[in-house]
C-alpha cells in the first residue's frame, strides 16, 4: 500500500561535513551481543523496540544517519539534549552505554499511531559490531552475525567507511564533530557502475534525478509526485522500477527507485568528497538477511527463500491516496494517479469518500480505509465519493501503479 510513503526516512542527517573526522569511539557495553530484539517491518525500513536509558521506544536502526538522533516529543520521560549523551541504549540483551545523541523532531511522535517513531540508531553507535537485520522475522541483532536459515548462499560484498569531520545537524547553525560512518560501495544498475551509500533508514533505493531521467527515457511507468518526509523536511518523490540492481553477484530484478531530487546526494557526496550516485534503500535490502560486519568492511546478503513478508499488492490499487478530510467524512482523496481508471472517471483531489466496497470509512483509521484500496488488478470497487454536497457513485477498477518491467 502507498501509505508506507508518508514515514519514509532518508537519513544523510548532517550538513556540510569537511576536515578531519574524530577517531571511532568505543563503547563500553553489558548484556549479550547478537541477542535479537524484535521489530516491525513496515514501510521498508524496521523499527526496532529499544530502551532508551528506562524508557521503550522504537527507533530505526538507521545506517545512513551518523549519529543517533532522538525526539523529544516521543519521549517525554526523558530530557534529550539538543547534542549530549544518554546513559544507555539498549536493544535485544546489549545494552550500550554513554551514547552521543542529537535531538530531532520526526513527527512520529503519537505512541497510539501506526508510525510512531522515537528516533534513529546512527552508525555512530554501531561502527564496532555486526549489525543483522533480519526484515522477514522482524529482528535486529547487534553484535554477533546470525547463523542464516531459509536463506540462498550468502554473498559477501566489501564497503568502505567514509566521510566525517565538522558539520552542522539539519535546521540547527550549531557545529559538531560528526564519525566516519558513511558505507559506501559500488553498484550496478542496469549494467552501469554507481557508487552507492548503503541506507538502512530508507524506504526506497534513491538515484540522482540525472539517472532517474535518463533510465526512464523509454517510457517506462513512473509514480509523481508522492509525498515523503526526510530528515531535511516535506518533499515528494517519482518512482519506477529498474530491470536490474545488483550489490556485488546479489542482482535482482524489477527494484523501485526513487528520485526525490539532488540535495540529499550532494550532501553525502561533500562529506565523502566524492559523487554519490545513489543511496542503497529498503526497496532493496528488504530481500534480503542484511548483515553489515562494520569493523570487517563487510556487507552480506542471503535472499530469502520467500518473500512471504512483502506485500503483493503494493502497487495495486485504485487510482487515488487517502488523506485525512478537512471537514464533513474522516478522508478525502488525496492524489488521483495518472492513467487510472479513477482518473478516468474523474476522481478529483478533495472529494470525500464515504465508502469503498460497501464499507464506511468514517469509524476506519488511515492504514484500514487504506487497505481496502488495494486488491487484484482488474478488480472493480464500488467506491461513494461525496462532492460539493452530491453523492457519487462510481465502480473503479484496480490498476497496477507501477507494473513490472519485460
Amino acid at each position: 500500500m502507498l501509505r508506507s510513503l508518508a514515514i519514509v526516512a532518508l537519513s544523510v542527517l548532517v550538513l556540510g561535513c569537511g576536515g578531519s573526522a574524530p577517531a571511532v569511539q568505543t563503547f563500553m557495553i553489558s548484556g549479550m551481543l547478537g541477542t535479537p530484539a524484535s521489530a516491525i517491518f513496515s514501510a521498508n525500513v524496521l523499527r526496532v523496540g529499544a530502551q532508551i536509558d528506562a524508557v521503550t521506544a522504537p527507533l530505526i536502526l538507521d545506517t545512513g544517519a551518523p549519529l543517533t538522533a532522538l525526539d523529544p516529543a516521543a519521549l517525554p520521560a526523558l530530557s534529550v539534549p539538543a547534542s549530549g549523551t544518554v546513559d544507555s541504549i539498549t536493544v535485544g540483551g546489549l545494552e550500550i552505554l554513554k551514547v552521543p545523541v542529537v535531538s530531532i523532531s520526526l513527527g512520529l511522535s503519537n505512541p497510539t499511531s501506526e508510525s510512531y517513531l522515537a528516533g534513529l540508531l546512527g552508525g555512530g553507535a554501531l561502527l564496532q559490531f555486526s549489525v543483522v537485520l533480519d526484515y522477514q522475522n522482524e529482528q535486529v541483532s547487534i553484535g554477533i552475525p546470525v547463523e542464516p536459515t531459509n536463506v540462498a548462499t550468502p554473498i559477501v560484498t566489501s564497503f568502505n567507511i567514509e566521510g566525517g569531520g565538522f558539520g552542522t545537524l539539519a535546521g540547527s547553525s550549531a557545529q559538531i564533530q560528526i564519525p566516519a560512518t558513511r558505507v559506501i560501495l559500488q553498484g550496478d544498475i542496469e549494467g552501469a557502475k554507481h557508487t552507492l551509500l548503503v541506507d538502512t533508514g530508507a524506504s526506497y533505493v534513491v538515484i540522482s534525478t540525472e539517472l532517474f531521467s535518463s533510465l526512464s527515457a523509454d517510457g517506462r511507468a513512473q509514480l509523481l509526485g508522492l509525498p515523503l518526509t526526510t530528515i531535511n523536511g516535506e518533499t515528494t518523490a517519482r518512482l519506477m522500477r529498474v530491470r536490474t540492481f545488483a550489490l556485488g553477484n546479489a542482482s535482482l530484478s524489477n527494484v523501485v527507485v526513487s528520485d526525490i531530487g539532488d540535495e540529499i546526494l550532494k550532501q553525502a557526496g561533500s562529506e565523502v568528497g566524492h559523487n554519490v550516485d545513489g543511496i542503497v534503500g529498503g526497496s532493496y535490502l528488504r530481500e534480503f538477511l542484511t548483515t553489515l560486519d562494520y569493523p570487517g568492511r563487510k556487507l552480506t546478503l542471503a535472499h530469502y527463500d520467500n518473500l512471504d513478508h512483502l506485500d503483493p499488492d503494493e502497487f495495486h490499487q485504485l487510482g487515488f491516496t487517502l488523506v485525512a478530510a478537512s471537514s464533513g467524512h474522516r478522508f478525502a482523496v488525496g492524489q488521483v494517479f495518472a492513467g487510472t481508471n479513477a482518473e478516468s472517471q474523474g476522481v478529483t483531489a478533495g472529494d470525500q469518500v464515504v465508502s469503498i466496497s460497501q464499507q464506511s470509512l468514517d469509524d476506519l483509521t488511515l492504514a484500514a480505509a487504506s487497505s481496502l484500496l488495494s486488491g487484484a488488478v482488474g478488480a472493480m470497487r464500488p467506491v461513494v465519493f461525496e462532492r460539493a454536497n452530491q453523492m457519487i457513485s462510481l465502480t473503479v477498477r484496480v490498476d497496477d501503479l507501477l507494473p513490472p518491467l519485460n
